[in-house]
């Protein structure tokens, strides 16, 4: 990982964003760091940069929702979650970084969409 200053010009703007998502100003909408990131960098290493970030800021929301989930909601969320998993590491094993890029890209333009 090169550590320039277009680097750091981008990705902490992106974490910084992620950071406010999570933290519930900005509407779910922190799903845009990892593409953000993944123009200056290799989209393995944008993942594995926002990855841990994410997981982190998770198990922190974890402790004000424990136990208040649904069963049924998460039983239909690990229905689509385990294939799907399963599916992004296919094709990140067998894709191009350019055609994960447009892979991503086209995720996060279909977000923007559903949204």
């Amino acid at each position: 990982m090169d550590l320039d200053p277009a680097f750091f010009a981008v990705a902490i703007p992106a974490v910084v964003f992620a950071g406010l998502s999570k933290g519930g100003f900005g509407a779910g909408a922190g799903f845009a760091s990892t593409p953000i990131l993944a123009l200056v960098l290799p989209p393995a290493q944008a993942v594995g940069l926002m990855l841990p970030i994410f997981m982190l800021m998770d198990l922190a929301g974890l402790r004000a929702y424990w136990r208040q989930w649904s069963w049924p909601e998460a039983r239909a969320l690990m229905i689509g979650g385990i294939p799907g998993v399963a599916l992004g590491w296919l094709l990140f094993r067998s894709v191009s970084p350019d055609g994960i890029r447009l892979t991503v890209g086209g995720i996060a333009v279909g977000f923007v969409g559903f949204q």
